[in-house]
């Protein structure tokens, strides 16, 4: 076993898997967890170890919808881009959208940040506020 223990074991095993599927995630257990098919055989045999005996048990904290792929609109209803990317915090809150929104002519995106004051959700997509 590694040095560290149980947790250095799996840090071992998985990290070209924690690097090439993980980087930028906020858990990277999460993201072990949620890319488990697609771990290397060692990465994944580590991982199930360190799973405690009594997690099957444990019911997991619902998940939200993803936001990617969500048009965005306007404070006057008009579509004006795409959710590309969503940052949630601890509390599985979005902290920070990433989206793609067009040019006023029609040629091309412009890749930006958005704030969750700058917008509201609707069933189908988020608002920008006119703020």
């Amino acid at each position: 076993m590694a040095p560290g223990g149980a947790a250095g074991w799996v840090a071992e095993a998985c990290w070209n898997d924690i690097q090439t599927q993980c980087a930028g995630e906020s858990s990277i257990v999460r993201c072990i967890s949620d890319n488990r098919a697609t771990l290397s055989p060692r990465c994944q045999t580590a991982a199930a170890e360190l799973r405690p005996a009594s997690a099957a048990s444990v019911p997991e904290a619902p998940r939200q919808p993803s936001l990617a792929g969500a048009p965005i609109y306007s404070a006057d209803g008009l579509k004006v881009g795409e959710v590309t990317a969503v940052k949630n915090g601890l509390d599985g809150k979005p902290q920070m959208i990433q989206a793609d929104i067009g040019s006023r002519l029609g040629l091309g995106t412009t890749p930006v940040l958005i704030t969750p004051d700058e917008f509201e959700a609707r069933s189908d997509g988020l608002q920008l506020r006119a703020d």
